[in-house]
């Protein structure tokens, strides 16, 4: 078991890869998605044999590839904080960071949003609003509920903590244009545009 502290963050493009890392996966699974990790990992200069790559079994190699990545980029895949309990595994963790940093090339599908939303709010949306805050670095929890794999669709305090960071980041085109000068923490029309179209 590592500790990783590093805020370091770490983003890379892998052409040709297709698929949207659904499953938790592990030594000994047969999924499609497994096809798709090992493309990704040998794109990534992380060995898996070539009379391997096209299985559709997790094995041993890719296992060994897998938890190389992991130590990698740990800190990503954490955030910056804690410790990957599952090397070698694809956990949620890691499922999530793959799907932001690889979204397009795996196929992830980007969310729309329609309706408003405020602290005390109760809506599907708002699980696609926090997994969207988390995969852009403005983390609802840093464990529990709201966490990256762990999103929920209540809209409380740490949400819109989060969404007021996101406006604060991007107060140029969130705030300014309605003449304020901190974020307001609602996830209401000018934020709900932005989100839409950066997705």
């Amino acid at each position: 078991m590592k500790v990783f502290t590093s805020l370091a963050v770490l983003f890379f493009f892998v052409p040709s890869v297709v698929g949207a890392f659904t499953n938790n996966l592990s030594r000994g699974d047969v999924h499609a998605d497994v096809v798709t990790l090992k493309t990704l990992l040998r794109e990534e200069g992380y060995t898996i044999p070539s009379a391997s790559a096209s299985s559709e079994l997790f094995d041993a190699a890719t296992e060994s590839a897998l938890e190389k990545f992991q130590v990698d980029h740990a800190a990503e895949i954490l955030g910056g904080v804690g410790v990957i309990n599952n090397i070698g595994t694809l956990d949620p963790l890691t499922r999530a960071y793959l799907r932001s940093v690889h979204g397009e090339v795996l196929g992830a599908e980007s969310h729309t949003f329609t309706i408003d939303l405020k602290v005390g709010d109760t809506h599907p949306d708002v699980i696609e609003l926090q997994k969207f805050l988390n995969a852009k670095g403005f983390v609802v929890s840093k464990s529990g509920p709201g966490s990256v794999g762990l999103e929920t669709d209540f809209f409380g305090a740490n949400t819109r903590m989060a969404v007021k960071q996101y406006q604060e980041a991007y107060a140029s085109s969130i705030l300014v244009p309605n003449a304020l000068t901190e974020g307001t923490g609602l996830f209401y029309a000018s934020t709900r545009a932005h989100v839409n179209a950066n997705q």
